[in-house]
């Protein structure tokens, strides 16, 4: 999904390196009846860059494994002061 938004104007991404889960994976039975995983494509952004490791956000927080109150979520936290530091349309 971050893709998606990858290169658009006045986006900025939070957190930690995404994973890269990015590519489109098949299954092919062999004729012994195991079977293979391939990948079979790589999705791209706009510009038609391909992340096959992930990326690294704009501004990098570490925000852990925890589940936390909006408040004390650290990711969350420096998105809303970038986007209140934004121009009002």
């Amino acid at each position: 999904m971050a893709i998606a938004f990858r290169g658009r104007a006045k986006t900025r991404f939070f957190g930690e390196h995404t994973q890269g889960a990015s590519t489109a994976n098949e299954v092919f039975e062999l004729s012994d009846g195991a079977t293979m995983w391939l990948t079979i494509g790589v999705d791209a952004d706009r510009t038609g860059t391909q992340y096959i490791d992930g990326f690294a956000p704009d501004e990098a927080i570490r925000g852990g494994d925890k589940v936390v109150p909006d408040g004390q979520d650290p990711v969350l936290q420096g998105a809303l002061r970038w986007l209140t530091g934004l121009p009002r349309r």
